[in-house]
């Protein structure tokens, strides 16, 4: 019989513990929302990531109609600021129609607080914003080759190094 009553116990401390965890959870909140205005969901849905600068800052949490609009959550760390006016861009991630929502910061001072209102400023859907991206990162991968060659160039010149083309065999 004493087995059982310090069973309870021990069970009675434990819930209480968890409960005191819960609670205290949700005034030491981590997280700020904003309420994000879609044309329409555009195949986005829970758990999408919100990008910057190639990097994951936030989710998209739930996605629902609201009157006759449909508005979804997303969410960012506390100490992560977005200056008002930025920009949230749907973009398709890969040819098997992968989502993300890419965010470019605005100039502004401002921030964006918790459970203000966004909307969706561009999409780009399909295989043309893929070749796109690609084209970016190929343009700059060229260049990078392009001034490396230009630098050594210029350095084969300061020395008035002759080069002599080998003759064939």
């Amino acid at each position: 019989m004493k087995r059982i009553i310090y069973f309870l116990i021990v069970v009675g401390c434990a819930l209480q513990i968890t409960g005191c965890k819960e609670l205290f959870s949700k005034f030491g909140k981590k997280d700020y929302t904003l309420i994000v205005a879609l044309e329409d969901a555009n195949g986005l849905k829970k758990g999408v990531n919100v990008m910057y600068k190639g990097m994951k800052v936030g989710k998209l949490g739930n996605v629902r109609r609201q009157g006759s609009e449909v508005v979804g959550d997303l969410t960012f760390p506390k100490d992560f600021q977005i200056p008002k006016g930025s920009e949230f861009i749907v973009k398709q991630q890969s040819l098997f129609g992968k989502k993300i929502i890419e965010l470019r910061f605005s100039e502004a001072v401002d921030h964006y607080a918790d459970g203000d209102m966004v909307a969706i400023t561009g999409t780009q859907n399909g295989i043309e914003g893929i070749f796109e991206d690609m084209s970016v990162q190929l343009d700059s991968v060229f260049g990078v080759a392009i001034d490396s060659l230009q630098e050594q160039l210029e350095k084969i010149e300061e020395e008035n190094i002759e080069i002599v083309p080998k003759e064939p065999k």
